[in-house]
């Protein structure tokens, strides 16, 4: 720690909020109706094409778009905030 400066002294109410800070729950994805919406099970997979697909534990409880990749487009698909 830098001399003259103690963090802990710094009342937490005057430390203003980081810009970037994130909001509390993932915004409402809106994706092309030729993508098939899947719902990622609470160990982080969903079922296509009747096998199982790991997609990531940051997903649980979340709705993901798939579609073949000869119809994908570039970018990603965000929500309409």
């Amino acid at each position: 720690m830098r001399a003259g400066f103690d963090i802990v002294s710094i009342p937490v109410r005057l430390i203003p909020p980081h810009p970037d800070a994130l909001s509390a729950a993932l915004p409402t994805l809106e994706c092309p109706d030729r993508f098939e919406a899947r719902y990622v099970s609470a160990n982080g997979g969903i079922r296509w094409n009747r096998r199982w697909v790991n997609v990531s534990t940051v997903c649980i409880g979340e709705y993901i778009g798939l579609g073949r990749r000869s119809t994908m487009e570039s970018g990603a698909f965000t929500s309409g905030r």
